[in-house]
């Protein structure tokens, strides 16, 4: 008796790494217009599933409304149909690049500039948080108060060296 060495059927799917992909069946309920759709199109179900599937676990298509209209940026992923003025929508959050905590709805991100003017992000743990619109303009008052002074600081020194040069002619 030969024995069959050849499998039967589909070669199993793999992935990148070419290792076969564990699959399982279920069950979905859908309007049966909606069925008729898809076997009209000729339009696979497991196919359709898992790209649908796929795009919402790499976060190109949104948890809640299933809309694209989304925006990756460095605390997370957000969508902006889900978003109001009040308050984002994020549905992925990103590592904090300075301490590695995850950004969270009391852990936002925060950034501050370096000497070459470029951003340093960090979230309020590692950063701290930002501060209010009156530490602001408070901050922003003794500023210029500070610019003042010094440069009142400066006429006078300019002032003071042109009386002492003066003196030193005589």
């Amino acid at each position: 008796m030969v024995k069959n060495t050849k499998g039967v059927g589909r070669p199993p799917e793999t992935d990148a790494a070419g290792k076969p992909v564990d699959k399982t069946q279920i069950t979905l309920l859908v309007p049966t217009f909606l069925l008729g759709f898809l076997r009209k199109n000729k339009i696979n179900r497991s196919q359709l599933f898992t790209r649908v599937i796929t795009m919402l676990y790499l976060g190109e298509i949104c948890p809640k409304c299933y809309g694209d209209d989304i925006n990756k940026t460095y605390i997370g992923t957000m969508c902006r149909k889900c978003s109001t003025d009040a308050r984002t929508f994020f549905f992925i959050w990103n590592d904090c690049p300075s301490c590695n905590k995850q950004y969270a709805r009391n852990n936002m991100g925060n950034y501050q500039w370096d000497d070459n003017n470029n951003p340093i992000y960090g979230c309020y743990s590692c950063m701290g948080e930002p501060e209010t619109d009156q530490e602001k303009k408070e901050r922003l008052e003794q500023e210029a108060k500070d610019k003042i002074e010094a440069q009142e600081r400066e006429e006078q020194d300019k002032i003071l060296l042109a009386n002492l040069e003066k003196e030193a002619k005589k």
